[in-house]
């Protein structure tokens, strides 16, 4: 049990890493400058970027998805370990707006 609890933490501050360093990125690329913590401009936090790339998990049955994790069903983002995003012009400029904005 307490091996579990310490994957998941682990995940979870990877997850934290890679969107720190992929805000980082997209910043620098837009001329931005860079950030002191995870989150985005307008002070959208990790925790709430997390929560809207939840609300694209699939179920592990659907073969359509268009992302997966490499924790597969362990992780702690997504049930199934797989994301579906819309490619529509919505999604597109909710997916800048929290990643690189």
């Amino acid at each position: 049990v307490d091996s579990k609890r310490w994957m998941v933490k682990l995940a979870k501050e990877a997850l934290d890493s890679i969107m720190e360093a992929l805000l980082v990125i997209g910043w620098s690329r837009r001329g931005a400058g860079t950030c002191s913590s995870v989150g985005n401009k307008d002070g959208t936090t990790a925790g709430k970027i997390r929560e809207w790339l939840q609300t694209f998990q699939c179920d592990r049955s659907y073969q359509y998805y268009t992302h997966s994790s490499l924790f597969g069903s362990k992780d702690w983002t997504t049930d199934s370990g797989r994301l579906n995003f819309p490619d529509t012009p919505d999604v597109r400029r909710q997916l800048e707006h929290n990643l690189v904005k």
